[in-house]
């Protein structure tokens, strides 16, 4: 498979226009649009910042095997959309913050969780929910 479609398919996936890519990645929007165009090649620095932006080993766009298993790991390519039971848990112990300084700060974690790719979201709660469970046990000792 082309590293243009490749690009693009991953891209898609994270929910990303070419505008964010390029914020996230240091790349401009142009140059993007001319690699999922497969009018320009990038460079090695290129692949490693858009896979970095992409949260992807570089080498998914050099082995199509690679790419291939990416896309048919379910667990993987199944973005978790509610993140309603995580928010209560976060609130569990009360907002650090009042007001519109806690609004920003969950519509800014929010943002970011919805930015990552399903494993780093899986990887999140997973270490989310540890933390709570830290948290629960500190505050029974106490």
């Amino acid at each position: 498979m082309l590293f243009s479609r490749m690009l693009r398919t991953i891209r898609l996936e994270r929910e990303l226009s070419q505008r964010e890519l390029a914020k996230l990645s240091g790349i401009s929007p142009n140059a993007i649009s001319y690699y999922e165009k497969d009018k320009r090649i990038p460079s090695i620095d290129a692949v490693q910042k858009l896979a970095a932006a992409l949260n992807v080993n570089a080498s998914i766009f050099l082995n199509p095997k690679e790419y291939e298993e990416f896309l048919s790991d379910s667990a993987l390519y199944q973005p978790i959309k509610d993140f309603s039971s995580y928010e209560a848990k976060i609130n569990l112990y009360g907002p650090p913050h009042t007001g519109a300084q806690e609004e920003q700060r969950k519509k800014r974690l929010l943002n970011s969780f919805y930015k990552m790719s399903p494993s780093g979201q899986k990887t999140l709660c997973e270490r989310a929910e540890e933390l709570l469970e830290i948290t629960k046990n500190k505050k029974s000792i106490d």
